[in-house]
């Protein structure tokens, strides 16, 4: 029986997001994309032109969609110096309401970690930039912060890579990530206090 082209592609593209997950966009390879996706390398370039193409059909329009969950995210103005502030929010919300399964998907983790020599080669430094705009702007006092909230963007994003890569499922990564979060924030609000007692 002669597959349908439209299943073809998306056989194709589950297979590359796959390899481009475990090697990286460099090191993965389009002949063992083929293979896995049971066509010819020829076939595969008769849906995309290059890898490169092949890479942009896979991350899609993740990094939009990254970019204006963290530039939209004033409509959830938190003070993250304030721990019950924090966790009501949190309480209060449906994980996916907040957008975090974006965070938690595996063409994010390729683009933050599997793009070097492509055009996404900056995507991670990027999204740290944008995190910690993000961060600040949750802040009062935010220019006394500012190198420490770089190292805690550093640390939360290393931690919700490393979340999206091991959960055994959706649920338990949300759950993770949740955790996660609040933690860093309850570390940064220690921080807060710390650094308040030390001026006074």
């Amino acid at each position: 029986m002669q597959v349908k082209k439209e299943d073809l592609r998306e056989s194709i593209l589950e297979t590359a997001e796959i390899e481009f997950l475990k090697k990286g966009f460099k090191a993965a390879s389009m002949r063992k994309i083929a293979q896995k996706s049971h066509t010819t390398l020829g076939n595969i370039y008769n849906y995309f032109k290059s890898k490169e193409e092949l890479l942009d059909a896979v991350v899609g329009d993740i990094p939009s969609q990254v970019e204006n969950l963290l530039r939209g995210h004033k409509t959830h103005p938190v003070d993250i110096t304030d721990a019950n502030a924090v966790n009501r929010a949190l309480d209060e919300m449906n994980p996916r309401e907040l957008g975090i399964d974006i965070f938690l998907n595996p063409k994010f983790v390729i683009l933050m970690e599997g793009c070097k020599d492509t055009k996404y080669h900056k995507y991670k430094e990027e999204m740290l930039l944008l995190g910690k705009i993000h961060v600040l702007e949750h802040l009062k006092n935010a220019e006394q912060y500012e190198k420490f909230v770089e190292i805690l963007v550093m640390t939360f994003f290393n931690g919700i890579l490393f979340i999206a890569k091991s959960s055994g499922n959706m649920e338990e990564a949300r759950s993770n990530f949740i955790r996660l979060y609040k933690l860093v924030c309850s570390g940064f609000i220690k921080e807060c206090e710390i650094g308040e007692k030390y001026h006074d």
